[in-house]
């Protein structure tokens, strides 16, 4: 039975605290299993490794072979080491296409739980990933910042330039990807990488979605999360992880397991986190506007008889904020219009037109991802749902 959200968690994403880590759980919901874990992109990138180099007769495969049939992770990944270098990689060309060929085609086929992250990040949270993939980030139209890219990262971190943070890399960038023992180790040493994910332990409220308890203790989350509970327990911050009503993983210390019922409840569990949208109630109070009476009776009658958009032009501070709110505040457009059908959309964030279009559907309660055109038709049918017999 799914537990009631805490309300150290609830209050993380009202307030636009939270930050959302999406494990590989998410990708393979949202593309009904087609998106690899991490044991079988090993055994795959195993079987890609012996094709190029002779078969999985050769010694070394055989040796591979034997460590992924341990049931200890270090084995796992000793065996990624040997197979990466088989690649070419970090960086060779074998190892790029291996990725690229696994991750560069997957489509969400069930994006329900992507447009429930979309939710939560339209009100201001953050998202990070430990997936290679960009289902994410396409869904919340967002642009990508590796761990490497350190820079990215933080102004993502500090809302001045959206992007997904992808912990463990991105399949783009082959030497970002987090792979083998050989990657874990280097990016344990990377002092600057390491600072940005110690600095947003403590900044943000972790939420982990679709995460598994060894996920959670490897050697770069889990040193953090062991990090954060050993330096910085006496805070009384707290971090949470969703996990399934069957779920029995061994969770570290530093972060309280949530339930959300079965698997096929996650995506609702997660929506319903999202605070619901500001609407006519949620108006900011009338500004009361003293003077520019003219003005304002201009705007209230193109309002009423107009059946386009209106826009209010003037350079910064010029009072186009209050014109539009006490217009929106106009006994004759409640009277046209209602309570309910007076909305608020601040735009302010926004970097172009299709930011603008997502915030506008997120702030009428509607999911604001998929392409543009299918957004464009969700708030064409609100709109003839709220009064089919008006223009607008």
């Amino acid at each position: 039975m799914a537990d009631v959200p805490p309300k150290d968690l609830c209050d993380a994403i009202a307030e636009g605290r939270a930050l959302i880590v999406c494990g590989a759980g998410v990708s393979r919901a949202a593309t009904e299993g087609t998106a690899p874990g991490w044991e079988q992109l090993i055994r795959d990138a195993l079987a890609e490794a012996a094709k190029l180099g002779g078969g999985m007769a050769q010694p070394w495969a055989k040796a591979c072979e034997a460590f992924l049939a341990s049931d200890e992770i270090a084995d796992w990944l000793s065996a990624a080491n040997t197979i990466q270098a088989r690649l070419g990689g970090p960086i060779g060309g074998p190892y790029r296409a291996f990725f690229v060929k696994k991750f560069g085609s997957l489509t969400a086929t069930r994006p329900e739980i992507l447009q429930s992250i979309v939710k939560i990040a339209e009100t201001n949270n953050r998202i990070a990933t430990t997936n290679y993939d960009h289902l994410i980030s396409q869904a919340l139209s967002w642009d990508r910042a590796d761990w490497t890219d350190y820079l990215r990262v933080i102004e993502a971190l500090r809302g001045k330039r959206p992007a997904v943070w992808h912990v463990h890399g991105d399949f783009d960038r082959p030497n970002s990807i987090i792979f083998s023992q050989g990657d874990y180790e280097r990016i344990a040493v990377s002092e600057l990488p390491q600072f940005v994910q110690k600095s947003a332990g403590l900044d943000f409220t972790l939420i982990f979605v679709g995460c598994s308890g060894s996920g959670l203790s490897d050697d770069d989350v889990g040193r953090l999360l062991e990090w954060m509970q050993k330096g910085f327990a006496g805070l009384g911050d707290k971090h949470f992880v969703l996990v399934a009503d069957n779920d029995t993983d061994a969770w570290p210390d530093s972060v309280t397991p949530v339930r959300f019922g079965d698997h096929v409840d996650l995506p609702r569990y997660i929506a319903n986190l999202a605070p619901r949208p500001i609407l006519s109630s949620g108006l900011p109070p009338d500004p009361k506007m003293i003077g520019r009476k003219d003005r304002l009776e201009q705007l209230v009658a193109a309002i009423l008889d107009q059946a386009r958009p209106i826009v209010v032009p003037g350079a910064l501070g010029m009072g186009k904020t209050t014109l539009a709110l006490a217009s929106a505040h106009n006994a004759r457009v409640i009277e046209r219009f209602g309570n309910g059908r007076r909305f608020f959309v601040n735009l302010e964030p926004v970097q172009d037109s299709d930011g603008l279009l997502r915030r506008l559907a997120a702030d009428l309660g509607l999911a604001a991802s998929g392409a543009a055109s299918e957004v464009e038709a969700k708030i064409a049918r609100l709109r003839e749902h709220s009064d089919p017999g008006h223009p607008r």
